[in-house]
């Protein structure tokens, strides 16, 4: 990284101009569509290499093969930087011609970048980032690998750290932990840039540079007597920007990212105050005013939406009342008096539905799986196309936020957070994927 970028991600980015727009959901689409292109390929790409490298070393390949001279050039990628190679008389490199056809190129890239992110590949990670979480550029281009956990079934907790840069130098963090409990959940893309980049912290360990940090690669740039340590980049830099511009991907606009995920999706503060939130970025967003001239427009005509996706449950956060308890409500007549059924008929609709009905009560033991849940369901509309997700999940979601924002202190909110039960978690997963109900 050099000097003018690491002064560049310490400085505090000035605050965005009033009238700086968030991306529309299309303009977030056409980003959205082209980094997932891109980073799919290359996780196909690396995996593939590093299964194909794992089956070398195995010795599952016959001598001379194809397949064994491929596995043989990644064994040179990882132990020097490089294929097998050779130098011609004005300097080139040229890639030895036993392995020319496996690896379909003369050129020594086809065969280091089957192991490591090429500079559009990580733009591309870091945009996906931004857009699942709404974190500052400088923070996700500075992310060391968090701290993984098991949660039980599968499932893995990520407890990631935030560097945020202050003035004066000083750096603040904020601890965040995201769940991966399979496709679409939140911690399941930092999983995925997790194992694409493992290949280059092996490297950069073999090369005498441990990191670990979340972005690693292998330089492109060498010189002549290039130190093996030289083949190591760590983290993300200018480089990588013009790579993305040159490559005639959708240029971005970092700020308006960030501004667009924590204004249209995740619609909270976000690494800072709730007052910086609401005056730099949701009441200075021309496209949030004009969707919010929309809403009150169409208001009356959603009054009903409206009320199904209002908490109709009881909220007795001080109550210990002894009434049968679902994950996220205490039954407060029983299973047999349902409005979801017929009179004397068992409830048999999703946990979901709960906090809709008016027999339910809600008490203080709920709150920290409902906000996780809350948490889970917020996560899963940065990856879904928003007609699904509203589909699937707003009502239950608005519900929540219902219950967040009207019966809730925010502090106690957050708190229930850093409660959630390892069994609670697993629940969540389950409802979410519809392997439980009532």
């Amino acid at each position: 990284m050099t000097n003018g970028l690491q002064k560049e991600l310490s400085r505090r980015v000035a605050r965005d101009k009033p009238d700086e727009p968030s991306y529309s959901e299309d303009e977030m689409k056409v980003r959205r569509d082209h980094a997932t292109r891109i980073f799919r390929k290359a996780e196909e790409r690396i995996c593939g290499s590093v299964e194909h490298l794992a089956l070398f070393r195995a010795g599952h390949f016959a001598v001379g093969s194809d397949d064994y001279l491929v596995g043989e050039a990644l064994e040179s990628v990882m132990a020097s930087g490089e294929v097998p190679h050779y130098r011609a008389k004005r300097g080139n490199r040229y890639v030895k011609s036993k392995y020319r056809g496996p690896l379909g190129n003369r050129s020594g890239v086809e065969g280091w970048n089957r192991l490591f992110l090429t500079s559009t590949e990580r733009i591309a990670a870091v945009f996906l980032l931004m857009n699942e979480n709404g974190w500052n550029w400088s923070s996700v281009v500075a992310l060391n690998l968090p701290t993984s956990v098991s949660a039980g079934e599968g499932s893995v907790m990520h407890l990631v750290k935030l560097r945020k840069p202050k003035r004066g130098g000083r750096d603040s963090y904020e601890d965040r932990s995201l769940d991966d409990f399979g496709p679409g959940s939140p911690g399941r893309l930092l999983s995925r840039i997790m194992t694409v980049t493992e290949p280059a912290r092996d490297f950069a360990k073999t090369a005498g540079v441990p990191t670990n940090r979340l972005f690693v690669s292998r330089t492109s740039a060498l010189r002549e007597g290039s130190n093996l340590s030289e083949f190591v980049r760590i983290g993300v830099d200018e480089g990588d920007l013009v790579a993305w511009k040159n490559s005639g991907a959708p240029s971005i606009n970092w700020r308006r990212v960030r501004k667009t995920v924590n204004t249209r999706y995740l619609r909270r503060p976000n690494q800072n105050t709730q007052n910086t939130h609401d005056s730099q970025y949701a009441l200075g967003d021309p496209n949030l005013h004009v969707e919010m001239e929309r809403v009150i427009a169409a208001g009356l005509a959603k009054a009903l939406d409206h009320a199904k996706a209002t908490i109709r449950a009881a909220v007795d956060l001080d109550g210990r009342p002894d009434l049968p308890s679902t994950p996220t409500a205490h039954c407060g007549e029983g299973t047999l008096k349902s409005p979801f059924a017929a009179l004397g008929e068992p409830c048999l609709v999703s946990f979901l539905l709960c906090l809709a009905c008016p027999l339910a009560v809600v008490t203080t033991s709920h709150i920290p799986f409902l906000a996780y849940l809350h948490e889970c369901l917020g996560a899963l509309r940065t990856s879904m196309l928003t007609e699904s997700w509203n589909r699937r999940w707003r009502d239950s979601f608005e519900r929540l936020d219902d219950l967040r924002e009207n019966y809730v202190y925010e502090p106690s909110w957050r708190l229930a957070l850093q409660k959630v039960t390892a069994d609670e978690r697993t629940t969540a997963v389950l409802l979410i994927q519809g392997q439980i109900a009532a």
